[in-house]
């Protein structure tokens, strides 16, 4: 009896949300951290590789990077800054990139980072006022980011 209720409240909760912004044309999404107010970071590939993307609540990418090196994945992401592990010569780095864009890398010469447990990439995909998915289209095999506010 628990579970029906459980999930009739869970589908009435579903009807209500509303679909804001997207980010296309990925080919696979690995981790989304929110940043809190809307926004969100995600570490994925799209056609020319793994990519680390930041986007603030109205779907505007703040900060873009194909990466060469590999990473690790995310490690946080708020409004004023995101953080992410990149391939250095020590093993992994932190890069540190602020909301203009502009990249501080960590990379003690001896110190290697790991975000949590290695392999396992972790995510945060609620806030406040709504949500972060990952869509796949059917037909086209293209992944999605997509934004959904509660209301």
């Amino acid at each position: 009896m628990v579970l029906v209720a459980v999930c009739l409240m869970s589908a009435g909760a579903l009807s209500a949300a509303t679909a804001q912004w997207c980010v296309t044309n990925l080919t696979y999404v690995y981790q989304i951290y929110n940043d809190g107010a809307g926004g969100c970071a995600f570490y994925g590939t799209d056609p020319a590789g793994e990519y680390i993307g930041w986007y603030n609540a109205k779907g505007e990418k703040l900060y873009g990077k194909q990466l060469t090196t590999g990473t690790l994945g995310l490690v946080s992401v708020d409004k004023k800054y995101l953080v992410f592990t990149i391939g250095s010569p020590a093993g992994f780095s932190l890069m540190q990139v602020d909301k203009k864009g502009t990249e501080t890398s960590i990379a003690p010469a001896t110190v290697t980072f790991y975000p949590g447990m290695p392999g396992m990439y972790h995510s945060n995909l609620g806030d406040k006022k709504g949500y972060f998915v990952v869509e796949v289209d059917s037909v086209t095999g293209e992944y999605r980011v997509r934004r959904y506010t509660y209301k």
